[in-house]
Formats: structure tokens, C-alpha cells, sequence
């Protein structure tokens, strides 16, 4: 038996890679846009709605992990600058808050996809 040459469909497995990531792309932005939820979006095959779900969460992962990067620099610029003006503190306050609330609800929304992946998972199984 000869070697079989693969050296040709790599170049095609490539190319349509790339079109599915830019698909998911497209599929998770249109969902994030038009707030679908699971529940509601039944006509969806789950294997199709688990990678775009995933994707979000993955999404709403590394929002997260900024947002607690930058609440963490607040709280060392706040404990590090000594002569900081009143009104800088109270920017940099504001917007620790804002960050806080962003958290959140961030936290919540990384909870709710966990959840509807796993249902969707769950109903797969069945």
C-alpha cells in the first residue's frame, strides 16, 4: 500500500474552518444583539446553539476578567496616591461602582449560560 497525500484537503479543511468561525461569529453577535433566549429559541438544533452559546460565555468570560483587572487598579491607585484631589478620587469611585455593577452582572449572565448549556447538553442526552 502507498502513502496517501492529505497535502490537498488541508488547504480545503482550512478555508471552511474559517467560514464556520466567522458564522459562529456572526450567529453569536446577531444573538447578543437580539437578547434570544434558549427557552424561546427551541427551533435551534442544540448542536448548533451550544458552540454559539459556549462562544458567549467564553465572551462574557473575558469581560469579566478585564473588568476585575481594572477594579483591582482602581483599588491600588486609590491606596497608592496620597496627594489624589478629592475629584479624582470621586471619578475614580464612580466608576469602581459602575465596574462593580458590571460584575455582577457579568457573574449572572456567565451563570445563565452555564446553565442553558448544560440543559441543552442534558436534553442531547435524552
Amino acid at each position: 500500500m502507498g502513502k496517501i497525500n492529505f497535502g490537498g484537503v488541508k488547504p480545503i479543511a482550512i478555508e471552511i474552518g474559517k467560514h464556520l468561525s466567522k458564522s459562529l461569529n456572526v450567529a453569536v453577535r446577531w444573538i447578543n444583539n437580539h437578547g434570544i433566549i434558549v427557552a424561546s429559541a427551541s427551533l435551534i438544533p442544540s448542536a448548533i446553539l451550544i458552540p454559539i452559546l459556549i462562544k458567549k460565555q467564553e465572551e462574557k468570560e473575558r469581560l469579566y476578567v478585564e473588568c476585575v483587572k481594572k477594579h483591582q487598579a482602581i483599588i491600588s491607585a486609590l491606596s497608592d496616591e496620597v496627594d489624589m484631589s478629592k475629584e479624582r478620587q470621586d471619578q475614580l469611585l464612580s466608576y469602581d461602582a459602575k465596574l462593580k455593577a458590571t460584575i455582577r452582572s457579568l457573574e449572572s449572565e456567565i451563570e445563565s449560560c452555564r446553565k442553558q448549556i448544560a440543559d441543552l447538553k442534558k436534553e442531547d442526552g435524552k
